[in-house]
């Protein structure tokens, strides 16, 4: 890909979700444990939304070479997805309450509440996404091939109305994200590469499927209105347009979104919120979304 192609495929990357708010404000760290700050820069009237590490925003030199400068939505978007993959597993949430000794009724309460969640996860507001993550979770640590979350067990519980904890002082439960990061720009600032995943996304391959199935449910005429289709579905306008949208993806993309050789930053939050700039060009959709060279 020619180098201005890559530069101004990484400015649109940088460019997404520049207006969301901060999600991990006061909850992101870096491998050092030095606290990571919002911070902005414009260009072109874009804003590009970062987290710096304090080291680099104290101009302390030694420290300076440790410290890291992340893009804000490829970070926001693979911690809400690992978040979603948690929820959405009857397992781990048990796993996650049972040192709590709920009774049966309040873990069945949990249990159904968080599938539900799961559920309305992608279509959920930005600002109910940020409550609840600031709500359960007690920071997030960058470092160079992984991102930790910790959670707090019994905000957990308190979040999927299981009812007050009387264990608050539980270790955390730790949720892990393989996030091969590399250094660009003179060591200071860390990027997600562009490597593909070892196994295929499964709320990645849910999303495609559900995007062809709306487009056919439209196109068959069965509803009288968006507005009625809507309804029945039970999803929002905006939701239900944004997989229509999806469902005019390449041919070469929808092969490699199944086969797992996407973008590690593409994950199913920063796929749809991308879907309302997505180029009606199939090599376009290619650069815009990541993928290394003119096809996936």
């Amino acid at each position: 890909m020619a180098k201005r192609d890559l530069a101004n495929r990484q400015e649109r990357s940088l460019a997404v979700g520049a207006e969301a708010p901060s999600l991990l404000a006061g909850l992101i760290v870096d491998a050092d444990g030095n606290p990571m700050t919002p911070t902005h820069a414009t260009k072109k009237a874009k804003r590009y939304r970062y987290y710096v590490s304090a080291s680099l925003l104290a101009g302390d030199r030694p420290q300076a070479q440790k410290g890291m400068r992340v893009p804000a939505g490829d970070i926001e978007a693979l911690v809400l997805d690992r978040l979603r993959a948690f929820f959405s597993s009857r397992t781990d949430i048990g796993d996650a309450l049972t040192p709590l000794d709920l009774d049966a009724r309040a873990l069945d309460v949990a249990l159904r509440n968080a599938f539900k969640l799961s559920g309305r996860w992608l279509a959920a507001p930005p600002v109910e996404m940020k409550s609840l993550v600031r709500e359960i979770v007690e920071r997030a640590t960058v470092a160079a091939d992984r991102i930790e979350i910790r959670l707090s067990r019994a905000k957990m519980a308190a979040a999927l109305e299981a009812g007050a904890s009387q264990r608050p002082d539980l270790d955390p439960v730790i949720l892990s994200i393989e996030a091969n990061l590399r250094r660009a720009g003179k060591g200071k600032r860390i990027v997600i590469e562009n490597g593909a995943e070892a196994e295929v996304n499964a709320g990645l391959t849910a999303m495609i499927a559900d995007a062809f199935a709306i487009r056919n449910q439209l196109l068959s005429g069965s509803d009288a209105s968006i507005e009625a289709m809507t309804e029945r579905l039970g999803m929002g306008k905006g939701h239900l347009t944004s997989l229509v949208r999806l469902s005019y993806l390449g041919p070469d993309i929808v092969r490699a979104l199944l086969k797992g050789r996407q973008p590690i930053e593409l994950t199913p939050t920063r796929l749809l919120r991308l879907s309302k700039d997505l180029r009606h060009d199939w090599s376009e959709q290619g650069q815009f979304l990541g993928f290394a060279g003119d096809h996936p």
